[in-house]
């Protein structure tokens, strides 16, 4: 009987030791989970797992731990364990453990979890896209096989990714670490922190010689997700919010990211390093693109008034380098879930990173835009997959970027690939324009006014006349085409004008504005046609060198009009005796006039007339001081028409 006794009290002794390890255990891990230190928590939440001991929240947490390092193979166990002991579940783990099935290629439990989520929360946006797209893998396949992939030999067993053009370098976001022996790791992933990696482009989308970008802008801490300047004299990029030589916390306890911008001085070093005036300590901004005119700045923040996990933002950079407030996207690109790691291209697409819009698993990547009618769209497969999927950037005159992924079958954590895109998702603009012709004096609208279009090569690609309104209308192509616009009518000056069509505005209104010609019995050719004023060198029968093209266009008129003739009308400054100025202008008037006929114009057509210092258009009469150029502009010619 004693050696029961004892037996039964070393069973209960170890039963409650076992128990307080446990309570130990547990308190262990979720303090590496408070702290962000997921890889040590999910050690430790993996042993109370295997001792049976978890509950809701252990299942909760592990999940969380394994979905914050992109391991939704793992955080599904997790989260269907959790979905199984409680009915009472935050709607957000339904869209985690959705896309998670995903991951698994169950996308028929993943869109049931949908619908359920729709029940639970009826405006959210991810349950509600399901709802209107039932087929949206018809879609994606739509969108699909239009890249060629690589996977990067210069990839690490780390993580890599991040992509960014930079002059002819690609550089990247890596945690294959900086060279430096003493560096610490970081809790969250168990890798070495971020560093900024360069390396050259070669022909094939293969990376040369890898090595650290700036060791100036290397904190030591996180540098990821770079930005730059087409000049490449200024960077945008993604630091944690530093204080010293350590992270700066927030009252949760939580590193924030930031946004930094540096300048390359004379001597091509990194200097000015600065945060950006919207950061702020209690929330992150993160992963900066520039719009193609740098007017613009898109990033990925959980700052307020963001939907979800984290939303895409832009913001104006002004002329001076402040900056405007940022704007949030919309509803149309953010969800409830996340998006992040924009990229924005020449013709305005926006491509970005979500697991809120409907995809194949994880983060895929989309694109939206004008050019794509405010569409967001799945880039479909190879560059979408059951694995998060991110960081895409394309260079839209050759077809050629990368992106990172950290898909199976590759070398590292996340791996960067690049690509080559055979055919463009942007497809044709169709558009259609209305085009009025008036008189620029009198706004009269001009009917019957031939208008043709041509396109950059000189083709005409459209020719009509303007109808009863002095209005044509068209289809046009408004793919960011450079359109020269000539127009031509009887007895008005041919106007050529350049249009440039652009994607932002498909239907635009274009006005024409047209200068009668119209010959006038005492008329001078000259403001008919609305030329400078023929001016003569001083004591000279040649005109001003500046002059040769008027005399030319008075040509043109003539021969246009054959029947007018015109009274070559010549003129002197006040100063010199008036019988030389009066014989110098009659010089002038025959000088003027054997061009004319040099250039085909009939002597029977032209009259001669000197006047002298007769008509000053001036003060600059006789004994008056004037200035040079106050002299010249009596020193003319006029060709007034007295015959039609």
């Amino acid at each position: 009987m004693q050696k029961i006794i004892t037996l039964l009290f070393f069973f209960l002794v170890l039963g409650v030791g076992s128990v307080i390890a446990q309570k130990r255990l547990l308190k262990k891990a979720d303090k590496h989970y408070e702290n962000l230190a997921y890889k040590d928590a999910i050690g430790l939440y993996e042993q109370i797992v295997d001792a049976g001991k978890a509950d809701f929240d252990v299942y909760q947490k592990l999940g969380d731990s394994y979905y914050y390092n992109s391991d939704l193979k793992n955080a599904l166990k997790s989260y269907q364990k959790m979905l199984s002991l409680s009915k009472n579940v935050p709607a957000e783990y339904y869209a985690r453990t959705a896309s998670a099935l995903k991951n698994s290629n169950d996308f028929e439990g993943a869109d049931k979890l949908l619908k359920e989520l729709r029940e639970l929360k009826e405006n959210d946006s991810r349950a509600a896209k399901l709802s209107a797209l039932p087929e949206y893998l018809r879609d994606i396949t739509a969108t699909s096989g239009r890249y060629s992939l690589a996977n990067i030999g210069a990839n690490s067993p780390q993580a890599d990714f991040a992509p960014a053009f930079y002059k002819n370098e690609l550089v990247f976001s890596s945690a294959r670490g900086n060279g430096n022996s003493t560096e610490t790791k970081n809790k969250w992933t168990g890798q070495s922190y971020l560093t900024l990696i360069k390396a050259a482009i070669m022909e094939d989308g293969q990376l040369y010689k890898p090595e650290v970008f700036s060791r100036k802008l290397d904190a030591q801490l996180h540098e990821s997700t770079a930005t730059f300047t087409k000049d490449g004299s200024t960077v945008y990029f993604t630091r944690n919010n530093v204080e010293g030589i350590g992270f700066k916390t927030d009252t949760t306890g939580q590193v924030r990211l930031k946004i930094f911008r540096a300048r390359m001085d004379a001597k091509g070093n990194w200097r000015d390093i600065e945060e950006l005036p919207f950061n702020d300590d209690s929330y992150s901004v993160a992963h900066p693109a520039l719009s193609h005119d740098e007017t613009k700045l898109y990033f990925a923040s959980d700052m307020p008034g963001t939907r979800g996990m984290s939303d895409i933002f832009k913001v104006d950079i002004n002329p001076d380098g402040s900056f405007g407030i940022p704007a949030n996207m919309g509803s149309n690109i953010n969800t409830e879930g996340r998006e992040t790691f924009p990229h924005v291209t020449e013709k305005g697409v926006l491509y970005f990173a979500s697991d809120g819009h409907l995809g194949l698993g994880g983060l895929d990547i989309f694109a939206t835009g004008k050019v794509l009618n405010n569409k967001v769209i799945n880039l479909g497969t190879p560059v979408n997959g059951p694995a998060d999927d991110m960081t895409f950037i394309i260079d839209e005159s050759t077809g050629k970027g990368f992106f990172a992924s950290n898909r199976e079958g590759g070398k590292g954590d996340d791996d960067i690939y690049t690509f080559i895109e055979s055919k463009s998702l942007v497809g044709n603009c169709f558009g259609n324009f209305q085009l009025t012709v008036k008189d620029d004096k009198s706004n009269e609208l001009l009917a019957a006014s031939l208008v043709e279009f041509k396109n950059p090569e000189g083709d005409i690609v459209i020719s009509n006349k303007t109808d009863a309104n002095g209005m044509i209308s068209s289809n046009f192509d408004c793919a960011d085409v450079l359109y020269t616009i000539n127009v031509s009518k009887t007895d008005y000056m041919a106007k050529a004008q350049d249009f440039k069509a652009s994607w932002d505005e498909t239907k635009p209104s274009i006005e024409i504005k047209m200068r009668n010609i119209a010959p006038k019995i005492g008329s001078d050719v000259i403001s008919i046609l609305g030329l400078d004023p023929i001016f003569y060198k001083l004591n000279k029968t040649e005109t001003l060198d500046r002059n040769k093209l008027e005399l030319d266009q008075v040509v043109s008129y003539l021969k246009r009009y054959p029947n007018v003739h015109v009274k070559v009308v010549s003129h002197a400054d006040s100063r010199g005796r008036n019988a030389y100025n009066l014989s110098l202008s009659k010089d002038r008037s025959f000088a003027t006039a054997a061009y004319l006929m040099r250039n085909g114009i009939s002597e029977y057509r032209l009259r001669l007339d000197g006047q002298g210092e007769n008509i000053i258009l001036n003060r600059c009469v006789d004994n008056v001081e004037c200035e040079e150029e106050e002299h010249t502009r009596n020193r003319r010619t006029e060709f007034i028409i007295v015959k039609i």
